[in-house]
């Protein structure tokens, strides 16, 4: 009833959900890793992440129909019934309105079958057609998913095509026997039908929900908390629309913000948005940066690996030429937020080029960024500013070299910052189906937040056409 494809559908929607919410169990087993104690913010440590996803994007991604064709046999009532079905299914999921997360998946189906059967020298030929409506609850909760049992309707209709009776004595008997049982058969079918589905419901979500569990948190969870990078989850949401979640990206030595969210930025734009306070990237870079003495090929690696992208500027123009930088210990890179302009400045207490040491020096760049044409568009202000970071008796042995410096520098990071760059398409999973494309639909950058939103392209199908599919 379920096909592999769609499991692996639901594997990866749930494993969206779980990068944001820590400390998942697995299913009957004990926690991996537990969820954390609840914070007591103090006015720093408010949270700085929002997250908001539409459930149209939840069914662009997940929704499906399928047709299958199969042979079956099956007794019921002491009969024996072979025949062929077609099965066209539809899964789509809803959003509930809940304190938590809360979410129901939905299975409805239409199967049409011929059957034949033989008793009693009586042969009797059918078509029936039996419809299936089934749900399954899932919440998610601080110390887990919590799930209800699968509940299904079902309803069956038959009408005999062909009946032929093999005996000499009683056939108008005989024929009116079998009408007279049709109602009491369609009965057992849709009875049949519901404990199956109820049963395969519970058996696949149950199994989904317990190997994603253990997968994502030695691919994800656990590399991320091994790096103080995992954010906690303040609090989480569901709507009849969508699904909420407010974060704090910090360790117990870092902020999160002052006031909470701007009144200035919407938390929910578009079908995913994202609303980044400025402390909660600077965070996140300190963990990953600080004290780090990287290469270009190491830095791309740590950002593809965690970001899911690598900049282009990060790839290597000259092979015989192998960059590295030595970041500062506290400030490796700072981003501010402010009347639509990101500024970024990268601190670096030192750079290499081969056996070339360059001294450490202060690199802060401005980009105006807006959304035009459905595409995220950066404008560099100005150029690279660059400054050594020496003082004292260490300045005066930069002096006139640092110019030299300053110009090798430039070069380099004109790369990784250009002049101008343009996102055509948001990043998404390798796997991400065509028909659930985004595209950039609002971008704000005020009093020390981003707020990016996405939407689906307009005229995407929320379900996929109908696939046809043969079992022998």
């Amino acid at each position: 009833m379920w096909s592999k494809k769609l499991f692996r559908k639901l594997n990866t929607i749930f494993c969206w959900l779980l990068v944001v919410l820590p400390g998942a169990t697995t299913s009957g087993g004990e926690a991996v890793y537990e969820t954390p104690a609840k914070l007591v913010f103090e006015p720093y440590r408010l949270p700085n992440m929002h997250v908001g996803i539409s459930t149209e994007l939840l069914n662009a991604l997940l929704a499906k129909n399928t047709r299958t064709h199969a042979p079956f046999r099956e007794n019921i009532l002491g009969t024996t019934y072979r025949g062929t079905s077609t099965t066209d299914a539809q899964f789509s999921l809803r959003t509930e309105p809940d304190d938590d997360i809360a979410i129901t998946l939905l299975w409805n189906a239409t199967i049409a079958s011929r059957s034949h059967s033989s008793t009693n020298r009586t042969d009797v030929s059918s078509r029936s057609t039996t419809h299936i409506n089934a749900s399954k609850k899932l919440i998610r909760q601080e110390d887990g998913w919590h799930i209800e049992p699968a509940q299904a309707s079902t309803s069956s209709r038959s009408q005999i095509t062909g009946l032929k009776v093999r005996r000499l004595f009683g056939r108008r008997i005989a024929r009116r026997r079998v009408y007279q049982q049709r109602p009491t058969v369609d009965r057992r079918v849709a009875s049949l039908a519901a404990r199956r589905t109820r049963q395969e419901f519970d058996h696949s979500v149950n199994t989904m929900l317990a190997s994603l569990e253990g997968d994502f948190d030695r691919r994800v969870r656990q590399p991320l908390a091994e790096r103080d990078l995992l954010p906690v989850v303040v609090q989480q949401h569901s709507t009849n629309d969508s699904l909420q979640l407010t974060l704090l990206q910090a360790d117990a030595e870092q902020q999160g913000t002052l006031t909470g969210f701007s009144h200035s930025v919407p938390q929910s734009a578009g079908d995913i948005s994202l609303s980044l306070h400025q402390s909660a990237f600077n965070n996140f870079a300190t963990d990953l940066l600080a004290g780090e003495r990287l290469d270009e090929d190491q830095l791309a690696a740590q950002l593809g690996k965690l970001l899911g992208w690598k900049p282009l500027g990060l790839q290597r123009s000259d092979s015989e030429k192998r960059w590295s930088i030595d970041f500062d210990q506290a400030n490796p890179l700072r981003v501010e937020f402010h009347e639509g302009i990101v500024m970024v400045t990268l601190l670096a207490r030192g750079f290499q080029i081969d056996d070339q040491a360059i001294p450490g020096a202060r690199l802060r760049v401005a980009y105006q960024l807006s959304v035009a044409d459905s595409q995220l568009v950066g404008q560099r202000q100005g150029r690279i500013e660059i400054m050594p970071v020496a003082t004292g008796p260490a300045a005066e042995n930069v002096g006139v070299r640092f110019q030299v410096f300053r110009s090798m520098l430039s070069r380099r990071f004109d790369r990784l910052f250009p002049a101008e760059f343009t996102w055509s398409e948001p990043p998404v999973a390798q796997n991400w189906p065509p028909h659930a494309a985004l595209y950039f639909s609002q971008l704000q950058a005020r009093d020390e937040w981003l707020q990016i939103g996405c939407s689906l392209i307009p005229g995407s199908p929320t379900y996929s056409p109908p696939v046809v599919r043969s079992v022998k």
